[in-house]
């Protein structure tokens, strides 16, 4: 950080000015794999990543994308397939599999009856991307509603790994 001329007391506070301004000149996600692409989900809606259970109890007339309730800490929660939300081939579950459990509100981070679970092929890692490195949606992309699930895009490699930022609000809208 910056010191003052005089050091002392100015300087601690300019070098907690720095790192707020570097807090908010980043996005924190969690990034996953379907498919063979790489996407991630904002960290403030994700409450943890979990396992597949041996059981997944399957609920009659659900969407297509639902692939039923399982029990985690003594509550449902529901679970979706985003290789069928998004239009991919369906894929057996199995150990390598992961359920991302999201908020489905900006507010339910700390709620537990809020939440969904999400299947993805693969979790890779939690990603601090730059603000510069991220870009929105060419319009061209985005004009189709098929594509408002994806909010933006990571350049990450020098632009050799993309990674695409999912909505959760349009996903579940």
């Amino acid at each position: 950080g910056r010191t003052t001329a005089g050091g002392g007391a100015d300087a601690g506070a300019t070098v907690q000015e720095d790192r707020r301004a570097l807090a908010t000149d980043e996005r924190q996600l969690v990034s996953f794999v379907v498919d063979a692409q790489e996407y991630a989900f904002p960290i403030e809606r994700v409450q943890e990543i979990v396992q597949v259970p041996d059981l997944v109890s399957q609920v009659p007339n659900t969407p297509a994308h639902v692939l039923g309730v399982m029990t985690l800490r003594n509550r449902l929660l529901p679970l979706v397939s985003l290789r069928h939300m998004f239009g991919l081939p369906h894929e057996q579950l199995n150990s390598q599999h992961r359920i991302v459990v999201v908020g489905l509100s900006e507010e339910s981070h700390r709620r537990t009856d809020d939440v969904v679970g999400i299947v993805m092929d693969a979790v890779n890692e939690v990603l601090r991307v730059p603000t510069r490195l991220v870009d929105t949606l060419p319009t061209f992309l985005a004009r189709g509603r098929d594509n408002a699930d994806i909010e933006a895009i990571c350049r990450l490699d020098d632009g050799k790994r993309l990674v695409s930022i999912v909505s959760v609000d349009h996903l579940f809208d």
